[in-house]
This record gives structure tokens, C-alpha cells and sequence, in this order.
């Protein structure tokens, strides 16, 4: 009661100015993305939006910097932020490492049809997703690789995409690097490697279901295709990046606090990256 009279105090239109740069914020992004103009950077400037706003309505303008720290000296915000910011750093490395043409290239080398390329894409999609952590993320790095080959083996191009997308959402809400994963854990304060070990129950058997659909699916959408995967060809060299994420569940297992883990993963996988990157130069 004291914070909503205080509140009232601070801004112009009372309690009810908490809600306008909200409100600003959601449909300046519903704009980008029905525009087609959806990105991270699109997102930054809604971001910008709802604060100005937030600025404006402020009744106390000089002390409007002073007011915004002192709301953020709060543990669990603070503490997701930090995350962030380190999930976010090794994510980055994991997009940019090719690990997702190294893992086609396994499924490759099975031998595997080209009616079998959707429920490859979307078991790839889930790994990639669950590895750094976005499904935007995943989305933005598969379709280039991905969606071409349904050119080249005359593939249905929707069935790919539904592929992609559904693969995508997956690690969404059970890697550890996620946003949503981060935020839920710290807010509810629970453990992070017991509730991952409870979502991923539930995970697999819908990635299984979902499987079993996108191979039934190629089976009666995929009937002439021009030639089989027998022709693609990466490097399984990225496959080591796995080791990081490995890693990182067995630092969870043993109670590490993930900040910890975050900076040892990262470091290990800068390393790698170097590493990796040098020997291909």
C-alpha cells in the first residue's frame, strides 16, 4: 500500500504510469514483428521507448538516473542480469562455431534417406536449441543452412520450416542458458538441475511424439526427391563444443552455483573457439 501511494506520488497519472511504457513497449514489438522489421536490435529501440517514456512521465526529472539504480539494487534481478550477460557470451560462441552442420553431417553419414531430413532438422533444431539456449537464436542460424537444401533434394519448404521452428522452441524452456529457464529458477528460487530434470521428462516425450510425426510426414511429403544427403559435407571438428555443455550439467549435478558455471563455460569455450578457429585458418 505504502509502494502504490508512493508510486502515485512519483509520476504523473499515479499507479496507472507503470503500465504506459509496458504497454509501449509490447506493441512497439508486435509492430516489428507484423512489419517483418522483428530483430534484436528492433528490440533494443522498444526497450529505449518504453524508458523514455518512463522518463517523461517521471514528476522528479533530475533524479530519474538515481531512482532507476536504486530499483535495481535487488538480488534476484541483479543476480539474472549477471547471467545474462554470461549465457548470453557463450551462446554467441556456440551460434558461431557450426556446430549445427557438424550434427547434419552425423546424420549423414547414418545414411539416412532424404524423407528422414525433417525429423533429422528437427532433433538438430532441439539440441542447437537447447545448447545456446534461444529459439529466435536458433531459428535465425538454421533456416540459412537448412532451408536450401529443400531446393536441392525437392523437399516440401513448409514442412522444413515447421521443422525448424517446432526443433527451435524446444530448448527454449530446458537449456540452462535460457531466459526463460533463468528467470523462472531465480524468481521461484529453486534448484536449477532438479527442475531441468523434471522439464526434460516431459521434453522428451513430446520431441518423441514430434519425431515420430515429422517421419511420417517425410514419408508422405517426400516422395521424389531428386538425390539423397549422401552429398553433403561439413566438418564434425564443432562437435567439440559439446564437451562445454557437458560440462555445464555436470557443474549443475554437483550443486556449482551457475554464475560459476556460466564463467567456467565460457572460458573453456573461448579457448575452444580459438583453438578451433586457428587450426582452420
Amino acid at each position: 500500500m505504502k509502494n502504490m501511494i508512493e508510486t502515485k506520488k512519483e509520476f504523473y497519472f499515479g499507479n496507472f504510469a507503470v503500465f504506459i511504457p509496458i504497454a509501449l513497449f509490447i506493441i512497439s514489438i508486435i509492430i516489428y514483428v507484423v512489419t517483418k522489421n522483428a530483430s534484436l536490435k528492433t528490440f533494443w529501440i522498444s526497450g529505449f521507448i518504453a524508458i523514455f517514456i518512463m522518463f517523461i512521465l517521471s514528476k522528479d526529472k533530475k533524479n530519474f538516473g538515481k531512482k532507476c539504480v536504486e530499483n535495481m539494487k535487488n538480488d534476484t534481478l541483479l543476480t539474472c542480469i549477471l547471467i545474462f550477460i554470461l549465457a548470453g557470451i557463450l551462446s554467441s560462441i556456440l551460434e558461431m562455431s557450426g556446430i549445427s552442420d557438424s550434427l547434419l553431417m552425423i546424420f549423414v553419414n547414418l545414411g539416412l534417406g532424404a524423407e528422414f531430413l525433417p525429423a533429422i532438422i528437427f532433433i538438430i533444431c532441439c539440441i542447437i536449441s537447447t545448447l545456446i539456449g534461444t529459439s529466435t537464436g536458433t531459428i535465425s542460424m538454421s533456416v540459412p543452412i537448412f532451408l536450401p537444401l529443400t531446393v536441392t533434394l525437392n523437399c516440401n519448404p513448409a514442412l522444413i520450416l515447421g521443422a525448424i521452428v517446432c526443433g527451435s522452441f524446444f530448448g527454449d524452456n530446458l537449456s540452462p542458458i535460457s531466459d526463460t529457464t533463468i528467470i523462472s529458477v531465480n524468481t521461484m528460487k529453486v534448484n536449477l538441475y532438479e527442475t531441468l530434470k523434471q522439464r526434460l521428462k516431459i521434453s522428451l516425450i513430446c520431441a518423441f511424439i514430434s519425431t515420430i510425426i515429422f517421419i511420417i510426414l517425410g514419408k508422405i511429403l517426400i516422395t521424389n526427391a531428386t538425390e539423397n544427403l549422401e552429398n553433403y559435407n561439413a566438418s564434425l571438428m564443432p562437435l567439440i563444443m559439446l564437451s562445454v555443455f557437458i560440462l555445464m550439467i555436470i557443474l549443475l549435478a554437483k550443486k556449482y552455483n551457475l554464475i560459476s558455471v556460466l564463467l567456467i563455460c565460457d572460458a573453456i569455450a573461448l579457448v575452444i573457439a580459438i583453438i578451433f578457429r586457428t587450426n582452420r585458418n
